[in-house]
């Protein structure tokens, strides 16, 4: 290889560059590898072939340090090395900025903006339903209208859904239904603000029972708490990654259904807005 090419690809400049190309470039790689300045093993050797390709090149004479007489291979990869750090460099950069540049499209869409409306309604919510599992239950006389074959419960085996007077369908343990065949007066257990039932307490002449009741949102306290509880920490840890992107999209999917279908079944806005007076 012909030494002032080699000259030329240390200093990483074209094959036609000019003489002030040259002097521009090798004043940038004699800062950055002055051994005054530069403290890795290799800086003085670096910074020694950076200057002798300058000499050579200003010159184009042989210069006083002939630093190799033969093509230096090992010069050679090591610029090859720069060149690939380099590129790798640019590519993080190209990377990050698409990165930020989804970011603060995200943060300024009008549907980030709701998203962040409702994760501070499902925060609320959440506190809501957390203290209405723990405060005093209600019972009330209801009578029931109408029965359906058994279903698989998810918590207890065999149930059946039942129809009230006061238009509550409740999932219960069906062995209830021979119970109910002979007396439809049956006492429901409420909570007091969503009125979400919690039991049933069925009366005959010697005794009563207590029935559990299956499908309900109460039974899957506190799990409920937690997921209407992800929105707003999401919120609270938005940062510019693509994980945090990612939870965003997952949330629109999932989250975000399962919060609507939450206020909208059994009425539950209503009751939130009444405070359970309705």
């Amino acid at each position: 290889m012909h030494k002032r090419r080699i000259y030329l690809e240390i200093l990483g400049v074209q094959k036609n560059a000019s003489h002030d190309d040259i002097k521009a470039r090798y004043r940038i790689l004699a800062k950055k590898f002055h051994p005054d300045r530069n403290k890795e093993a290799n800086a003085s050797e670096k910074f020694l072939l950076i200057k002798e390709a300058y000499d050579y090149l200003s010159s184009n004479k042989e210069p006083a340090l002939l630093y190799f007489e033969e093509p230096n291979e090992e010069a050679l990869r090591m610029e090859r090395i720069r060149k690939a750090k380099e590129k790798l460099r640019d590519y993080y950069d190209k990377e990050e900025k698409k990165l930020r540049d989804r970011y603060e499209k995200l943060i300024k869409s009008w549907w980030f903006k709701l998203y962040v409306i409702i994760a501070k309604v499902a925060l609320v919510v959440s506190i809501i339903f957390f203290i209405d599992c723990f405060l005093p239950r209600s019972v009330h006389y209801e009578k029931v209208v109408a029965i359906s074959n058994p279903y698989n419960g998810i918590l207890r085996g065999q149930v059946f859904l039942i129809q009230t007077n006061q238009s509550n369908m409740i999932f219960t343990d069906y062995t209830l239904k021979e119970r109910i065949l002979e007396n439809v007066d049956i006492l429901v257990q409420t909570t007091p603000i969503f009125h979400s039932v919690t039991q049933i307490i069925h009366t005959d002449k010697i005794n009563h029972r207590f029935f559990y009741v299956d499908f309900s949102m109460f039974n899957y306290f506190p799990l409920v708490t937690l997921i209407l509880l992800i929105p707003f920490f999401i919120v609270r840890k938005k940062h510019c990654s693509y994980g945090f992107i990612f939870l965003i999209n997952i949330s629109y999917s999932i989250l975000i259904p399962f919060i609507l279908f939450f206020l909208l079944s059994e009425s539950r806005w209503i009751h939130i807005l009444t405070f359970g007076y309705y």
